[in-house]
């Protein structure tokens, strides 16, 4: 793989040494990195590494999980109503009050150290459902964050066998530059014993040029992917590496049906709206205690006294009970916004089983028919490396012509593009089935 950009391998160095350390370390980098190019030596990247790339530095995957640590302490939150609530009051006062008799006043001073527990004893589980409605939000965020997942790992997928597919039609262009030049030299050869005419170092002339052409597309259609692979990893100043890999067909099979069950069962954002109505359903529950009492338990200890370090001990014990009477009818429109958020959720539940069954079946049949145009890409590959042997010898015995002879390198330069196209899009698509499955994981 060619390199597209240098490794920055130097410090700048303080005073008169930066520009000299810019120029030495830039030229002694370059000529490193592009002597690793030709020899082959620069780091391999496999798909595995480039999934791990993506899954430990793309920012999408970082925000989803500030997104889980977010709901997590919003749980922590709410959960903390049912604990005991422990506080320690110290307080000091200096007050003057004024005698009715010629206006005498008299000040004085009090200090004051309290501390007081309080413990919910009941509410009728209404904070129960609170937690749980919170709970469902971190779930709910937790599938979010595998449904991102998901997509980023798709992208990587996407992104490396379309790098694979740009670096096997570089090799199949530079081929083809090299065949339309042999070409060119027996057309000459043969013109100059004059054995064919001079239109046929015409043709191969033109032959070359579109083929150099071509070469030129290809490789910025490899500079292209490598830019893409980068951006999927979320890492778009990865450094220079090469990929050896090659493009197969796996065997890969599954039923429709069986694509759609897996789908219902594993899609993480149907996963997360299923959460979310639970956690709809615990709001509502919630909301409808609104109506009952609540009795809370307090406990205090303390000194009191008119100097630091007060003498005179203060406690006390007792229990709160608070019935709602009339809130301003706020409990009744809480429980019509919960029972509105769960209609909702519920509805949007149903779309995405629609939604998600469609995709599945989209996904199922650009499998199949991705299957079926490899066989038939594999097909025309044969075919033309036969037709291309047989109009190479005819033309090299003088029973054929050029134009047979240009036009079968042609027809097998294009099936061995289309091949290599059909073996990327086989893989490409076997990953958009399984995303749409819910399935898609690192290797």
């Amino acid at each position: 793989m060619s390199v597209r950009k240098p490794f920055v391998c130097f410090k700048a160095a303080p005073g008169y040494l930066i520009g000299a350390a810019l120029k030495v370390g830039l030229v002694f980098c370059l000529g490193t990195v592009f002597a690793w190019a030709d020899q082959g030596l620069l780091p391999t990247l496999t798909l595995q590494q480039a999934l791990q790339q993506a899954v430990t530095h793309h920012p999408l995957l970082a925000g989803g999980r500030a997104s889980v640590e977010i709901q997590q302490g919003a749980e922590t939150v709410t959960r903390s109503a049912e604990l005991p609530q422990i506080t320690v009051q110290n307080n000091f006062q200096r007050a003057n009050s004024r005698g009715s008799s010629f206006g005498a006043s008299s000040a004085f001073t009090t200090y004051s150290s309290q501390a007081q527990l309080s413990q919910l004893i009941t509410d009728f589980g209404k904070t129960a459902e609170e937690v749980r409605a919170s709970h469902e939000q971190v779930v709910g965020a937790q599938e979010n964050l595998h449904s991102t997942l998901q997509q980023v790992l798709f992208n990587v997928y996407q992104s490396y066998y379309q790098l694979l597919e740009a670096q096997a039609t570089l090799k199949v262009q530079q081929q083809s530059v090299a065949n339309l030049t042999s070409h060119l030299d027996q057309a000459k050869t043969f013109f100059e014993v004059g054995t064919q005419p001079k239109i046929d170092v015409t043709q191969a002339e033109v032959n070359l040029s579109n083929g150099k052409l071509s070469l030129v597309q290809a490789e910025n259609g490899l500079a292209i992917a490598e830019t893409n692979l980068r951006a999927a990893m979320g890492t778009p100043d990865f450094p220079p590496f090469q990929v050896t890999e090659e493009l197969t067909a796996p065997t890969y099979a599954v039923s429709l049906d069986k694509a759609v069950e897996q789908g219902y069962n594993s899609r993480p954002d149907l996963l997360a709206l299923l959460a979310q109505q639970k956690g709809a359903e615990a709001s509502l529950s919630a909301a409808e205690r609104g109506y009952f009492p609540t009795l809370t338990g307090n406990v205090s200890n303390g000194y009191i006294g008119p100097s630091f370090y007060p003498q005179s001990r203060s406690w006390s014990f007792g229990a709160s009970l608070t019935v709602p009477i009339f809130s301003g009818l706020l409990t009744v429109g809480q429980v019509e916004q919960a029972k509105g958020t769960l209609h909702l959720v519920t509805a949007q539940v149903e779309n995405l089983r629609l939604t998600i069954r469609q995709g599945i079946e989209l996904a199922y049949n650009n499998f199949v028919s991705a299957k079926s145009s490899l066989q038939v890409a594999q097909d025309s590959l044969t075919f033309a490396k036969e037709n291309y042997e047989l109009a190479a010898e005819r033309y090299k015995i003088g029973v054929g012509s050029f134009l047979e002879y240009t036009d079968a390198e042609v027809s097998l330069t294009q099936a061995e593009t289309n091949l290599i196209q059909a073996l990327g899009n086989y893989n490409i698509n076997v990953a958009s089935l399984e995303q749409a499955m819910g399935v898609l994981n690192t290797p």
